[in-house]
């Protein structure tokens, strides 16, 4: 991750600039403006404009281009390629990740606004599932407690379309630690690796970049849990909703994870159930 300070003097610069620019437009009562421009050893262009209007009208530009900058900018190099997070279950901590988003995000993203049970269904699938399995130890198993850390790597590209960029590689690793009633530690290991899909390539618009200054970002990952080595069982993919703020520096929030209600056992329909969420640490 670029220096966060670097980072917000970099994209607040020219907004600043072009307002200190205007300001001085439509409060000097006569501006002139002199140009020098070197061309080549000791020759050079100097101007000097003295028409007032002229010379407003020219420092308006100036101020236009200035505004401009954000629209044109690049930011894929602003973004981190790894960032280490804590991943938790809980349900009350979960609920205010959620307040992320608006409500009318949540309901566009699909989101079940009565996720609690759904989760709580889930959760006890995936422990159904990983006590089915042999010589499993008993401690192994997801309570509302149950917390644990990971690691997120991507790649994001420009396609070449304006403001347009396309996440190519992501990974999530996590690592959850089981403790027995002796003290015994056992640890579980869970792998998200990227499914392409259309969700992967992020249009921005000029009201994310002037107005909103955020942007959701929507992976779908292949999931699958490593509960021995050379022993892994296949999850159901898992979706992750993340919003990225890029104005005045960029602050990744909370990484929501769900399933579709369809995983639920004894559930359908294509409605998203929040079953973790992810801290990044250091963003």
């Amino acid at each position: 991750m670029r220096n966060p300070l670097v980072t917000f003097l970099n994209f607040v610069a020219p907004i600043v600039f072009g307002v200190l620019i205007l300001v001085i437009t439509f409060t000097a009562a006569q501006i002139q403006l002199q140009f020098y421009l070197p061309i080549i050893g000791i020759m050079a262009i100097n101007s000097n404009i003295e028409n007032n209007m002229l010379a407003k009208l020219i420092l308006c530009l100036l101020a236009l281009i200035l505004f401009a900058v954000p629209a044109f900018r690049n930011y894929q190099r602003f973004y981190p390629t790894a960032m280490k997070f804590l991943v938790f279950i809980e349900q009350k901590q979960l609920e205010s990740s959620l307040q992320t988003f608006s409500e009318a995000e949540r309901k566009s993203l699909n989101i079940e606004m009565n996720w609690k049970d759904y989760q709580h269904k889930y959760i006890e699938k995936l422990n159904n599932l990983v006590k089915q399995q042999p010589n499993v130890p008993s401690q192994m198993e997801f309570a509302d407690t149950s917390w644990g850390r990971g690691l997120f790597a991507l790649r994001i590209e420009s396609t070449g379309h304006w403001q347009q960029y396309e996440v190519v590689e992501a990974e999530a690793t996590m690592q959850f630690d089981f403790t027995d009633r002796q003290g015994q530690s056992i640890m579980l290991m869970l792998y998200n690796t990227l499914v392409p899909s259309a969700t992967d390539t992020v249009q921005a618009s000029l009201k994310d970049i002037y107005i909103s200054w955020t942007k959701v970002v929507q992976l779908t990952f292949k999931s699958t849990i490593q509960i021995a080595p050379g022993r892994h069982l296949q999850l159901d993919d898992t979706i992750a909703l993340t919003k990225i703020r890029f104005f005045p520096t960029i602050r990744i929030s909370d990484t929501i994870y769900l399933v579709k209600k369809a995983c639920v056992p004894g559930c359908s329909g294509d409605e998203l159930i929040p079953i973790a969420y992810a801290h990044y640490m250091g963003i």
